[in-house]
């Protein structure tokens, strides 16, 4: 099982370690939908990437809606960064907006996660134009994107239990050192 858990998402591992710690019992029931199964004094409970059973269906779309979850968080006083959520076909309105918002934007699709097409720190049109083609080339002329304000911070994900406990995850960004000898490839690996 540690091998398949090494293939999984890291905010899937992280759970899955904790909770190991923590003494609950996990199986990895599908490691490409990574659908894991967990019990723990009696209880058992199947979650599906973030969600399980005490997780409302609607909330999990609407948490997985960047443009959504963007408006409810401004409509709460958090500091969000300034942007509008397009399809990806309409280009001269992307450019106009990224005129308005300032370079550099950040690009990336409604829905999605683990940071999958997501283009930071675009500085001119003719990026913003190739990152608009690469996201149509896999998702075809339909797929609603998210252009918004740049900020080169350190990035931090906030988890909040139904009761109020709460995590927080800094998530460094990969990196590597390089020792004069080997390929930046096999020190990767």
């Amino acid at each position: 099982m540690y091998k398949d858990l090494m293939q999984l998402h890291s905010n899937q591992k992280i759970l899955i370690f904790e909770m190991l710690k923590r003494g609950i019992d996990v199986e990895l029931l599908n490691r490409d939908l990574e659908l894991i199964k967990t019990s723990y004094q009696g209880h058992t409970e199947l979650i599906y990437d973030r969600d399980s059973s005490i997780m409302p269906y609607s909330l999990s779309v609407l948490a997985g809606d960047k443009g959504i979850t963007k408006k409810i968080l401004r409509q709460n006083g958090i500091s969000v960064p300034f942007g509008e959520v397009f399809n990806v076909s309409d280009e001269n309105y992307i450019l106009e907006a990224s005129k308005i918002i300032g370079f550099p934007i950040t690009i990336k699709p409604v829905y999605g996660s683990h940071g999958y097409d997501v283009y930071l720190n675009l500085n001119s049109e003719a990026e913003i134009i190739t990152a608009l083609n690469k996201i149509k080339a896999k998702y075809g002329n339909d797929k609603p994107v998210l252009i918004e304000e740049f900020f080169d911070a350190k990035e931090y994900r906030v988890f909040i239990t139904v009761n109020g406990d709460y995590a927080v995850l800094y998530r460094d960004p990969a990196s590597i050192y390089g020792d004069g000898i080997n390929t930046i490839e096999t020190l990767i690996k």
